[in-house]
């Protein structure tokens, strides 16, 4: 069976591997949680013929049961939220790129294919968005610098939590 039962009930469970674009991977959780949809990765980049057979067979057992759950055009329907998510929290992500006080402390995005952790608080375009640095002279950690309400909408940014950077 490709569906697994979590505890609010059963979910269709997507396998993959390879590098994830992290912010992607949020927004596909996101709005996979809306559609009951789990993505689980089953490996890193490299992988055998064997697991790739493994998981495309899978897979298409999952796609068959989500055709017959929401409609042959599901993948279309659900994928077009996806990438409407994404390219709305990028524009999320740029705003925030531009405000002064994020430039002055040099908090932009810093990995390659993560924006900042963002969640949608309402339907009115109001995100909590977490704006993070390196946590010291480590290089390996991080932590939360702001942790900003961002009613995009409008145009305006609230700062709810602040934390001075380390020197």
């Amino acid at each position: 069976m490709s569906a697994v039962v979590g505890q609010s009930g059963s979910k269709f469970r997507i396998l993959g591997y390879g590098l994830p674009n992290l912010t992607r991977s949020s927004v596909l959780a996101m709005v996979g949680g809306r559609w009951n949809i789990e993505f689980y990765a089953v490996a890193g980049c490299t992988i055998d013929d064997d697991l790739e057979d493994s998981v495309k067979k899978k897979n298409k057992a999952t796609y068959a049961l989500l055709k017959s759950k929401y409609g042959s055009d599901w993948d279309a329907r659900f994928y077009g939220e996806v990438d409407k998510e994404y390219d709305f929290q990028m524009e999320i992500a740029d705003y925030v790129d531009s405000l002064g006080f994020i430039k002055k402390r040099g908090l932009v995005k810093f990995r390659p294919g993560e924006g900042y952790k963002m969640f949608p608080i309402n339907d009115k375009k109001q995100y909590t968005v977490y704006i993070e640095g390196w946590a010291g002279d480590t290089g390996y950690t991080t932590e939360v610098y702001y942790t900003l309400l961002v009613d995009y909408k409008n145009k305006i940014v609230k700062i709810l939590d602040y934390k001075t950077k380390p020197k």
